[in-house]
This record gives C-alpha cells, structure tokens and sequence, in this order.
C-alpha cells in the first residue's frame, strides 16, 4: 500500500510540474475591488485548489467530530441502558422466586 501511495505522489508530482510549465501565462486578479496586479496562472490555479482543499478539510473534520460525538453520547445511553437491564434483571429473579408458577396462565401477564 505505501508503494502505491509513493507511484500515485510521483505521478502527480510529475502532473504538477507539467501544469506548472504549461500554465506561465500572467492573469490579473481583481476581487471586491481588490487588484493583485499580475500572478502566474499555475498559481492562481493552485492556490484556488488548496483554498478549497483547506475548506472542505475544515468541514469534514466538523462533521467528524460530531459523528464522534454523537457516538460517545449514544454509547454513554447504551451503558445507561444496559445497566438498567441489568438492575431490572435482578429484580425480577427475586421477584419470580417468590411467584409461584400458578399464578401464571398461557398468554397472560402476571397479575
């Protein structure tokens, strides 16, 4: 897996490099009456990639914590839950060795 993950860094290093090269051109930029003057279009190109990388690292990461936050919050119910089951269990086998089984009838609840 890390030899793949090494080929696939390669190649896009060598892809990066091409658009780099092919992409000299000098573009203006002009926003909200801000003027950068003149940049490099392979720069332009690749700062608007890692703004939106950055960006979108941002609000998956958000949704990671809440995800783990809601996983933390359901498993503390389910401890609660269980223990719970656990003191209801308990008491019923007290409750049921004290019962005897003819106040029982098929299909009825104890009364």
């Amino acid at each position: 897996m890390a030899a793949l993950l090494t080929i696939l860094a390669f190649v896009l290093g060598i892809l990066l490099t091409i658009f780099v090269v092919q992409n000299t051109d000098q573009v203006r930029l002009d926003f909200l009456g801000y003027s950068t003057g003149n940049a490099p279009l392979a720069a332009v190109i690749l700062l608007s990639a890692l703004v939106g990388a950055a960006l979108a690292s941002v609000l998956w990461l958000r949704e990671r914590i809440r995800h783990a936050l809601d996983v933390r919050r359901r498993d503390k119910r389910l401890r609660e839950l269980e223990a719970e089951v656990s003191q209801l269990r308990a008491g019923s086998r007290t409750t049921s060795q004290e019962t005897t089984t003819t106040d029982y009838t098929p299909g009825s609840l104890p009364q």
